[in-house]
């Protein structure tokens, strides 16, 4: 791991990591807090780079907006290090503080004239390996990606094993929609807007259809009419199986696995029926499940269409 001290190190070989939780530990905060002062202190040149400060000031405006904090005309990121170090600050501010942190990190990284692209890429990827690591010694349930966004972990295999996998293929040409679906469902999530995560996986996957679809050309909506850009998860389904997307011998596995698709994802996201007086709660354990399995899928289907 990047930076391990021995300490983490034998902590990591001896298999005694932390379990994951939703909370981030004030030792960690600091840490991290830590780890971006060093970051930006280490790095003064950025400062006398117009566009650079132009990124540290748009990021700061930013979390400024989102949570009515006033850091002035000019914020500097001195007042975002001792903002995110407030004890009072909820676990998602924090969090909130630590992307926008790392977009300014990043902006900064893009506009230093005085060494190469690849040699500021590679010290703001650092600084999101160190923070990442923060999270894992610290138990914290988080992973800061590659786009300076945070996304929840509930398990480090399934993050790494169908998670990042379904994010990195989303990033292809022509799911751009499916990304920005898909990434709304996990920060939904983390906020704990369970019914809108769930929604927004569906759209993910309504989308990737949508695309693959627009690619191939040639599949079918209802009585072999072409596919309307309005079809919903069902049709869609339908479509794809009707396109051979999917080897025939796979048919029947993913016909069993459809009626979830069709049925248990949308009627999270349905409203109550008429007459009810209880809003839909959907449990955080169905939400993570929902964009879990989207996220299987996606893989499948983006993997087998390419």
């Amino acid at each position: 791991m990047d930076s391990a001290s021995y300490s983490e190190r034998k902590q990591i070989a001896a298999n005694a990591l932390p379990p994951l939780q939703e909370a981030v530990p004030p030792s960690a905060r600091r840490k991290i807090a830590l780890a971006f002062a060093n970051f930006f202190r280490n790095n003064q040149t950025y400062w006398n780079v117009g566009q650079g400060e132009d990124a540290v000031e748009k990021a700061l405006k930013k979390l400024s907006v989102s949570h009515g904090e006033d850091f002035g005309a000019y914020p500097t990121t001195d007042q975002l290090l001792d903002y995110m170090q407030r004890p009072e600050l909820l676990d998602e501010q924090f969090l909130d503080c630590v992307e926008y942190a790392m977009e300014a990190a990043a902006g900064l990284a893009l506009f230093d004239r005085e060494v190469s692209w690849k040699a500021t890429h590679e010290v703001w990827g650092s600084l999101r390996r160190d923070v990442n690591r923060i999270f894992t010694m610290s138990g914290a349930g988080y992973e800061l990606t590659d786009i300076s966004t945070i996304v929840p972990k509930s398990s480090d295999a399934l993050h790494s094993q169908v998670i990042e996998p379904a994010l990195l293929l989303t990033r292809r040409p022509g799911f751009a929609s499916t990304n920005e679906c898909y990434m709304k469902a996990i920060d939904c999530l983390r906020k704990g807007d369970t019914k809108e995560a769930c929604t927004n996986a569906r759209r993910a996957l309504e989308s990737a259809l949508k695309t693959i679809a627009k690619q191939q050309g040639d599949w079918k909506g209802k009585g072999g009419a072409a596919l309307s850009d309005k079809a919903q998860l069902k049709e869609l389904i339908q479509a794809a199986l009707a396109s051979r997307l999917l080897p025939s011998s796979w048919e029947a596995t993913f016909n069993g696995f459809r009626p979830f698709l069709e049925s248990t994802v949308p009627s999270v996201t349905n409203p109550p029926s008429h007459g009810s007086a209880e809003p839909l709660v959907v449990p955080k354990e169905i939400a993570e499940f929902a964009i879990a399995s989207v996220a299987a899928v996606l893989v499948l289907l983006i993997e087998r269409s390419t």
